[in-house]
């Protein structure tokens, strides 16, 4: 009887640390993902793919993605480059594969600068998947700033916004 309890208690052991060993690991993956992600967006490509599409959007603020590649072919692929980073992280977000409170800090409000600069008005409109990612990401947000973090930010980059146009 002595030795069966042990042995039950030494398998529930090892469940358990298995479990937890399972859980940190997961964790310290979802913290490494956010990092890279961070890192991504803010290397000098995208830096310089950032600012190419800031300049394709004023130059055509209001031109829908469908259609933003006839007007500048080259400054277009910028904007889907951006778009495409979105769409990950939104896909990262809904399949729980990085950091929810990392997430929030590291790119709420990027993600709503060009949200509202650009995404509200030309994209989600069309009837695009990644028109459904973008919607989904800004539901998210959302929900982790809240209504009103997210509308002082549709104010402060509108202000922002109306200020490139005039440079």
């Amino acid at each position: 009887m002595f030795l069966e309890n042990n042995l039950l208690i030494a398998v529930i052991g090892a469940l358990v640390g298995a479990g937890i060993s399972q859980f940190l690991n997961t964790s310290r993956e979802k913290t490494l993902l956010s990092f890279d992600m961070h890192r991504e967006l803010n290397n000098a490509e995208m830096s310089q793919c950032r600012q190419t599409a800031l300049e394709v959007i004023k130059r055509f603020p209001n031109t829908s993605y469908k259609d933003i590649s006839t007007k500048d072919k080259e400054g277009s692929v910028s904007i889907f480059i951006l778009l495409r980073f979105f769409q990950r992280l939104s896909q990262a977000v809904k399949y729980k594969q990085i950091s929810k409170s990392l997430t929030t800090g590291l790119f709420s409000e990027i993600f709503y600068y060009w949200y509202f600069m650009s995404y509200e008005k030309n994209l989600i409109q069309l009837d695009w998947e990644a028109a459904t990612q973008i919607k989904y990401l800004d539901a998210w947000f959302t929900k982790k700033i809240g209504e009103e973090t997210r509308e002082n930010l549709r104010l402060k980059i509108e202000r922002y916004y109306l200020d490139i146009l005039k440079s």
